[in-house]
């Protein structure tokens, strides 16, 4: 009995555990593996076109529908959602939107991001965040510049882009996208190694713009060239000089890379062109192809396509060279001959063939591809320049080395500035390159942006020499081989073997069946050989070399290659094959603006398409440019390099660093015009294009206006100068102070002087003068009226000035406040630097350099005008000291008047002298005024005089007071 209880309690223990179990995986599978998923499909008009029930696979990681999804077509965009919340409130659901770069007739790259979407489904809601998810096939054009996120036209915002490199900087400087610094951080922070570590070599110059990472790449493309087999075949028979490319054929050497070239190619579309009729040429027909095109070809013929200023950081066609002009004469005979199949829009080409040719760069067509174009590879005639993807195989079709340098392109996610969700997006992009996930591999062909995966055809493919081997050598029976001796091909028959797990040869010699003509193998004859990775005479290895081809020892110290005849008799690309030619071929290549970055002034070039419109002119041999009626192979190189070069200047607006040269001052508008090296302006864009001049010209209206008030004001004053000099001796003239008088005026007559240097354009000599002249100017008109004041106040006080030193104490403080000055002005002289360039600030532009006098040290510059304010304040405390003496006294209260008005004249002083007055109006009334105040100071002081000798009514009270002081 109590072993059956404890029995009971066992069972019961355990049906517990494993109910609670079973629950929780319900629950996990419930919460975070469903399987089952709803995709609604849309059309053109967003209608709705089916609703398909989707079951995951979370052993593939793939809808078991993928396939069926692959071949969808017609679709504009559709909406994946988990099926579990259906129950669920709209408003509960968010809906995250993905623009891929397919075209609404092929759906096959949107259903690989489709399988990303459970497994990121199931992170958010472990969240508690419940997502659907919408991709939009866009196409290569609206991924980079339909507008984005714009609540005010109701413009669509998507949270995750894919653009091609070419696109980035387009929606990067439009500030639509973010940068993904932060989220590369993280990612090794969680992962232990930097995702920048993960890239391919040129993933730098396509990706990072600024030092900020723009884009995690996504898929990688590079060109490559195919040709027909069949029509080879043909043209052979027919008697042309055609041999298969390489690696199809041997003859072209171990230096493939310099006997197949771009030459070898036309001249192969040439003869193909006269063999079938046809021309023997195609290039792929999509958006911006034959640009891509040419720059490859311009890359291999090593020719620059771009040329770059470094100082100003702007690029320039670089094709103005005779010698590059000559090498792409065999371009031209491919177009002018119609070797190169045509793919232009006949509509614009006949509207631009029957019309006026533009006489402006801004007015050229821009001359598209013909979208109507059916893509099949089974129509290529001859060689064909395409990309990596191809919808069906076709065995006519074959797969070359490329000729030269292959192009690499590549594409993006981008996550938007405006995403609500850029968290959630860069979790997408993980998931996504993740390698425990397949749709990175699937997404690609051959090889992908990360150096340690291949794309889907290769993936199985990178397998050491020693699998391939055997591989190769997997049927049993005995084989001809051919080799190729001093130019003389013979044959070897070998013996497919069998070696325990491995496979190998052995070499037959029957004199009858299988003959052994040469005596190379003599050492090795009923040897047998194994495969293995390296060729070893003494291990007895074999090696795979390439297709149909093994590498054997025929000593110790020479190794044979031969090739299997079963090539002849019957030619068949196999996937590893393709693979290695892939690899070849992107082992060269390079990104299109190489050996540059990316940069936004590239999408210009695709905008406009000069290539289409030079090509156009070869194909059409219309030889004119909007420069020539009549013009050659250079005028047309020379147009086309007018476009590209106006295509390559940014605007300003994009500029993050301007640089630009001034024009002259204008003399009518006082402005000058600024000249943008590095970009170019448009309407509207808030770049000024004017600046004020940085001084006042003379021959202006305002210049000559001071010049010719100064000159009136100088002749008055000259004139009052000559007053007391001639009327010295005159009571009123000799009482009031002859040398006081006098001086007073000069200094006044030195302030107007100053002021014509003040204008028109900086010299040096000008410079120092203009400050020389005011400072001693104001310094001595001060001192002389302070001086005067002291005097009239201490005779009226009865004071005695009778001794020759209290009046000499006076003079020798205030002279030496005047050498003190002049000291000064001496050291401040000897720091001045003349003219020099000084960075003013403009509000956009930023700091522009301008000719600006030298300020020299500006402590002692500050410390001149502190003295001449303290001897004004002097002036004012002693003139005020006389308020209370009566009116008759009257030459204290002038001196007090002139003191405060002299306050403003120093403070215009200072201010046309230590600050920038854009305001040139502004400043000119400044320097009137300077000048004005100082004859309406010599006018107050002899004006009465004047009127005393010319007997106006006027009191003598100053007589009265310099007569007493003088009495005494």
């Amino acid at each position: 009995m109590k072993y059956k209880n404890s029995f009971i309690c066992f069972y019961i223990i355990s049906l517990i555990i494993f109910i609670k179990v079973k629950i929780c995986k319900c629950q996990y599978n419930n919460n975070y593996e469903n399987e089952k998923f709803l995709l609604k499909l849309y059309d053109l008009d967003d209608s709705l076109i089916t609703e398909l029930k989707l079951h995951y696979s979370y052993t593939s990681y793939l809808f078991n529908e993928y396939y069926y999804l692959y071949q969808l077509s017609n679709i504009k965009y559709a909406i994946i959602c988990s099926e579990e919340d259906n129950d669920l409130d709209e408003s509960e659901i968010e809906t995250f939107v993905f623009w891929n770069v397919a075209s609404y007739s092929i759906f096959l790259s949107s259903s690989i991001f489709l399988n990303v979407f459970p497994l990121w489904y199931n992170e958010q809601k472990k969240n508690n965040k419940h997502f659907c998810m919408r991709i939009d096939s866009v196409g290569w054009y609206d991924n980079a510049y339909a507008s984005i996120c714009d609540d005010e036209h109701k413009y669509p915002c998507p949270d995750l882009i894919i653009l091609g490199v070419t696109q980035l900087t387009h929606r990067y400087y439009n500030d639509e996208i973010i940068d993904l610094n932060k989220y590369f951080r993280n990612y090794f922070k969680k992962n232990g190694r930097p995702l920048e570590s993960l890239l391919n070599k040129y993933s730098f110059y396509d990706y990072n713009i600024d030092n900020n990472w723009l884009a995690v790449p996504v898929m990688l493309d590079f060109r490559v060239l195919k040709f027909n087999i069949t029509t080879f075949d043909y043209c052979i028979s027919q008697g042309y000089n055609l041999k298969y490319p390489p690696p199809i054929n041997d003859n072209w050497g171990k230096n493939y890379r310099d006997t197949w070239n771009w030459e070898k190619v036309f001249e192969y579309a040439k003869m193909i062109t006269e063999c079938t009729k046809n021309p023997g040429f195609k290039l792929l027909t999509n958006y911006y192809e034959d640009m891509n095109f040419f720059i490859n070809i311009c890359q291999t013929l090593n020719i620059p396509f771009f040329t770059e200023n470094s100082e100003l950081n702007t690029k320039k066609c670089g094709l103005r060279n005779p010698e590059y002009i000559m090498k792409l004469s065999t371009l031209r005979s491919v177009f002018e001959n119609h070797y190169i199949e045509n793919w232009f829009n006949e509509t614009i080409i006949e509207t631009w063939l029957n019309s006026d040719y533009p006489k402006s760069i801004d007015n050229l067509p821009k001359i598209e591809y013909n979208d109507t174009l059916i893509f099949d590879e089974s129509l290529i005639n001859g060689l064909y320049y395409t990309n990596l993807f191809s919808m069906n195989e076709y065995p006519d079709i074959k797969l070359s080395y490329y000729p030269g340098t292959s192009t690499i392109f590549g594409s993006g996610f981008v996550i938007t500035k405006k995403s609500k969700y850029p968290d959630q997006a860069f979790e997408f992009i993980e998931i996504f390159i993740d390698e425990k996930y397949p749709f990175f591999t699937e997404a690609n062909v051959s090889v992908t942006p990360f150096d340690d995966r291949n794309g889907k055809l290769c993936q199985l493919n990178k397998i050491n020499k020693k699998t391939k081997c055997n591989s190769l050598l997997e049927l049993d029976g005995i084989y001809p081989y051919y080799y190729n001796i001093n130019n003389i091909t013979e044959i070897v028959y070998l013996k497919h073997i069998s070696s325990k797990s491995d496979r190998g040869i052995s070499i037959i010699n029957n004199n009858t069946l299988y003959p052994l003509k040469s005596k190379i193998f003599h050492n090795i004859q009923n040897i047998n050989f194994t495969c293995d990775n390296e060729v070893s005479y003494e291990k007895k290895t074999i090696t795979y070399k390439d297709e149909y081809r093994i590498e054997i020892p025929i000593n110790s110290k020479e190794n044979l290659l031969l090739k299997s005849m079963t090539d002849v008799i019957y030619i068949n690309q196999a996937d590893k094959t393709k693979c290695e030619i892939y690899d070849e071929t992107s082992k060269y290549a390079k990104p299109l603006p190489f050996p540059y970055t990316n940069f936004m002034e590239f999408k210009n070039l695709e905008l406009r398409s000069p290539v289409s419109l030079l090509f156009s002119h070869l194909y059409y041999n219309y030889y004119k440019t909007y420069k020539k009626e009549e013009a050659t192979f250079e005028d047309l190189i020379d147009e086309f390099c007018d476009i590209v070069d106006d295509s390559l200047i940014p605007y300003c607006k994009d500029t993050k660093i301007l640089h630009y040269s001034l024009t002259e001052c204008n003399i009518r508008t006082l402005k000058m015009n600024i000249n943008y090296l590095n970009c170019k302006t448009e309407k509207n864009d808030g770049i000024p294009r004017l600046i004020t001049c940085p001084y006042l010209p003379n021959k202006n209206y305002l210049g000559f206006t001071i010049r010719l008030f100064g000159i009136i004001f100088l002749i008055i004053e000259v004139l009052l100068l000559l007053f007391p000099i001639i009327y010295r001796k005159e009571r009123c003239i000799y009482i009031a102070g002859i040398n006081f008088l006098i001086i007073t005026i000069i200094f006044c007559i030195l302030i107007n002087i100053s002021i014509f240097y003040w204008i028109g354009e900086f010299k040096t000599h000008k410079c120092i003068l203009k400050v020389w002249t005011m400072i001693l100017g104001i310094t001595g008109y001060i001192s002389s009226y302070s001086v005067k004041s002291k005097i009239i106040i201490s005779v009226y006080n009865n004071k005695k000035l009778k001794s020759n030193s209290n009046k000499q104490s006076i003079f020798i403080t205030y002279g030496i406040v005047f050498l003190i000055q002049i000291i000064l002005l001496t050291i401040w002289t000897l720091t001045h630097k003349g003219v020099q360039k000084e960075n003013v600030y403009y509000q956009i532009i930023g700091y522009i350099e301008l000719n600006k006098c030298s300020t020299g040290n500006k402590r002692i510059f500050y410390l001149i005008f502190i003295i001449d304010y303290i001897l004004l304040a002097i002036s004012i405390v002693i003139s005020y000291q006389g308020r209370k003496i009566p009116d008759e006294f009257n030459d204290s209260r002038k001196i007090y008047i002139s003191s405060l008005i002299s306050i403003f004249q120093l403070t215009l002083c200072n201010l046309v002298a230590q600050y920038n007055i854009e305001n040139l109006i502004l400043y000119a009334v400044m320097l009137l005024l300077i000048m004005l105040i100082s004859l309406i100071n010599t006018i107050v002081f002899i004006m009465p005089k004047m009127f005393i000798i010319f007997n106006f009514n006027v009191t003598e009270s100053s007589i009265r007071v310099i007569n007493n002081s003088t009495s005494e």
